[in-house]
């Protein structure tokens, strides 16, 4: 570990001295001035994992659904709006995916797939709406100014609830069944690592240093896979339709 370390160290100083050295040769508008200076703070790509436990403390199979994300950056880069919307689909009488995280000012598109009409709304603080009711085929679209969580639910079908976390920025990632993410184009410099969960209360977080030699704990302990344990510790609580009225025994 320490000779990787010390290696990755003189890489990077190798780094910054061509970097100045190119600028005394070309200056520092020249292409080949910030080809180089671009290399030596190239992105970088945190990894990890997250385990979900259920009620008893017991290990789950499927880890997937809890947001990753980056917050409290000291160097944000400049956010670029998707080349494409996000999209939350209803299939088979359920909003798939369920848990969609984006970036504030995002646009999500609510296309009707199912064989049935659904009537897709919302009353959370951070966006309220209402997309009436419309058919297979169709697509309604909202877009997501400000930052917080939006719980998405359909008038007519009661099982269907959806969760969108709109977001500071867009370094997030949704973990697979094994719990696995990775957040990638990560800039250099100090953020914090949060987590969400749809059925936990405790969101555990890491703060970092993001440097080109690899990722480090405040203590400048270096982290090789970020890692972090969530207990699940909130039971679904049944919803009203948007008139504040319970759902029909039937439909």
């Amino acid at each position: 570990m320490t000779e990787n370390r010390a290696s990755n160290e003189k890489r990077g100083r190798s780094f910054i001295s061509l970097c100045a050295a190119a600028i005394l040769a070309y200056g520092v508008a020249g292409g080949f001035v910030d080809g180089i200076c671009s290399a030596a703070q190239a992105p970088f790509s945190i990894r990890g994992a997250v385990g979900i436990r259920d009620r008893e403390g017991k290990a789950k199979q499927d880890h997937s659904g809890v947001v990753v994300f980056l917050d409290d950056l000291t160097n944000p880069p400049r956010h670029e709006a998707p080349a494409e919307n996000a999209k939350i689909s209803q299939v088979g009488k359920q909003f798939v995916p369920s848990v969609l995280p984006i970036a504030a000012g995002a646009t999500v598109d609510f296309p009707n797939d199912d064989m049935v009409y659904h009537n897709v709304f919302s009353f959370s603080q951070a966006k309220s709406f209402d997309l009436g009711i419309y058919e297979r085929g169709s697509k309604r679209s909202v877009t997501f100014d400000q930052q917080g969580l939006v719980k998405v639910y359909c008038n007519i079908h009661p099982q269907m609830v959806a969760n969108i976390l709109v977001l500071p920025n867009a370094f997030f990632s949704v973990t697979d069944s094994k719990g696995e993410f990775i957040l990638s184009g990560v800039p250099r410099g100090e953020a914090t690592v949060r987590t969400w969960h749809a059925r936990s209360s405790e969101q555990p977080e890491q703060r970092i240093y993001v440097k080109e030699e690899g990722i480090f704990a405040t203590d400048m302990r270096p982290i090789g896979k970020i890692e972090f344990q969530i207990t699940e510790d909130r039971l679904a609580v049944k919803h009203k339709n948007k008139w504040g009225q319970d759902y029909p025994a039937k439909y």
